[in-house]
C-alpha cells in the first residue's frame, strides 16, 4: 500500500513547457491620469508642463512549469516586453501643446510559486506570487520641432508579481490558460528628460522617472507532452 501511494505522488512530479501572449494594460487606464511634471517657479523652465501617459503594450515569451504535487508548482521563463508612452509638452504662456510617442523594449525573467484549486473535472484555478528580474534593452531619443526627448534606461530592475487565472487541461490537446497578472516595479525602469526650445536662445528642460508597473491579460498554451515520469489524470 505504501509503495502504491509513493508511485502516485511521483506521477505529479514533471515539467511542462508552453507559450504565452500578454496585452499590457498601464495602471493609469482606470483613472485616466498621467505623470505630470511642471517647470520650477522662478527658473527658466517655469512656463513648461510635461505629461507622460503610458499606453497599451504587449509581451510574449516561453514558460516552463515544474509540478511537484497535485496542488503546488513553480514557474519561470523569459518574456519579451514592449512598453509605449505618449509625451505631451505644453507651453503654459502660449497654450501650445506638442506630442510625441516612444517605446521601450525589455526582457523579464519571472519566478513564481503556484497553488492549484480544482474547479471541475478538467478545470483548475491557480494563484501565484513571485518576483521578476527585468532588463531594459536600450535608451531612446526622439522629439518634435519644439522639443527633444531622451529616455535613459536603468538596465536592471526588479518587480513583484501576483497572478490569478483559470486553465483547462485537455486530455490530448494540451492546457489552455486565461488569467491576469499584476507587475509592480520595485523602482523606476528609466528616466526621461525633455528639452524644450522657444527660440534660438530660450530653452528649458524637465526630467522625471518612468514607472514600469502594469496589468496584463494572460493567454497561455502548455504543450501536452510532459517531461519526466508519466502521470495519472489530475
Amino acid at each position: 500500500m505504501v509503495g502504491n501511494l509513493h508511485a502516485q505522488v511521483n506521477d505529479y512530479n514533471f515539467w511542462m513547457a508552453g507559450l504565452h501572449f500578454r496585452p499590457l494594460i498601464p495602471t493609469n487606464v482606470p483613472q485616466r491620469t498621467t505623470i505630470e511634471v511642471s517647470g520650477t517657479p522662478g527658473e527658466a523652465n517655469e512656463f513648461m508642463r510635461v505629461a507622460i501617459n503610458p499606453q497599451f503594450g504587449y509581451s510574449f515569451g516561453m514558460i516552463v512549469r515544474k509540478n511537484f504535487t497535485q496542488r503546488f508548482a513553480i514557474e519561470t521563463g523569459i518574456n519579451y516586453v514592449r512598453r509605449f508612452y505618449q509625451v505631451d509638452v505644453t507651453d503654459v504662456d502660449s497654450a501650445v501643446t506638442s506630442s510625441v510617442d516612444f517605446g521601450l523594449t525589455g526582457y523579464e525573467i519571472p519566478l513564481v510559486a503556484l497553488v492549484y484549486i480544482r474547479l471541475g473535472e478538467d478545470f483548475y484555478m491557480n494563484t501565484s506570487l513571485g518576483v521578476s528580474v527585468d532588463f531594459m534593452a536600450r535608451s531612446i531619443a526622439n522629439g518634435t520641432r519644439y522639443f527633444d526627448n531622451f529616455t535613459a534606461i536603468r538596465k536592471v530592475s526588479g518587480a513583484a508579481l501576483a497572478n490569478v487565472g483559470v486553465e483547462y487541461r485537455s486530455r490530448n490537446s494540451g492546457t489552455f490558460y486565461v488569467g491576469v497578472t499584476y507587475h509592480q516595479s520595485a523602482w523606476p525602469i528609466a528616466d526621461t528628460k525633455i528639452n524644450y526650445f522657444r527660440g534660438s536662445f530660450q530653452d528649458a528642460s524637465v526630467e522625471t522617472p518612468l514607472d514600469g508597473t502594469y496589468f496584463t491579460l494572460d493567454l497561455r498554451y502548455y504543450f501536452n507532452e510532459q517531461v519526466g515520469r508519466r502521470r495519472q489524470r489530475w
